[in-house]
């Protein structure tokens, strides 16, 4: 049921989870998540006739001075504390700008027992930013893209590959089929 409901939220937004558009992440037994990829969000908007580019970066804290410094790209130094991310969105048709600044407190990705998840724990300004990024092209584009949320949004760990299990040697592997409302896979995308 969830596969069938993820197929059909692809079919609707016309993404391609073969090209990294979308995911479904199942953790367990807990309800499958179904996500966009940032990528997705980038095709989008490149391809609007009035988009006309974006600044992003992350916000930090200098410990030492108490300085809150807006910064270009995802860059931290010693003596710095990851606060947040921003992005400023442009269009041709609009005179002001979208922009979003968001919290790193409220995003980052955590586990059972508070500390942080895998992508979220190695690079943390990088996720902040994509999360700012995201929401910045979601509120420009509320047409294109609303609705449609990230895996750092969701504060779980985007897959870098797709899995397969590999079945154990000498094992007969056997086909299993679905039975999709669909009338052929390729209308799927």
């Amino acid at each position: 049921q969830e596969i069938v409901m993820f197929m059909m939220m692809c079919k609707g937004n016309h993404l391609n989870p073969w090209n990294k558009e979308a995911y479904c992440i199942k953790y367990g037994t807990q309800p499958a998540t179904m996500v966009v990829g940032k990528e997705a969000y980038m095709k989008r908007a490149n391809a609007h006739p009035q988009y006309d580019g974006m600044d992003d970066g992350i916000v930090v804290l200098v410990k030492e001075t108490g300085e809150m410094i807006y910064r270009k790209g995802a860059i931290t130094v010693e003596g710095e504390q990851l606060i947040g991310g921003w992005a400023e969105v442009y269009r041709k048709d609009r005179s002001r700008s979208t922009r979003v600044e968001v919290p790193f407190s409220e995003y980052a990705g955590r586990k059972k027992d508070g500390s942080l998840n895998g992508q979220w724990s190695s690079k943390p300004a990088t996720m902040i930013r994509k999360v700012a990024q995201v929401q910045a092209l979601r509120e420009a584009y509320p047409d294109t893209l609303g609705g449609l949320y990230t895996a750092d949004e969701q504060g779980v760990d985007e897959p870098t590959d797709m899995i397969f299990e590999q079945p154990a040697e000498n094992t007969e592997v056997k086909p299993k089929s679905i039975s999709l409302p669909v009338e052929d896979s390729e209308s799927l995308f």
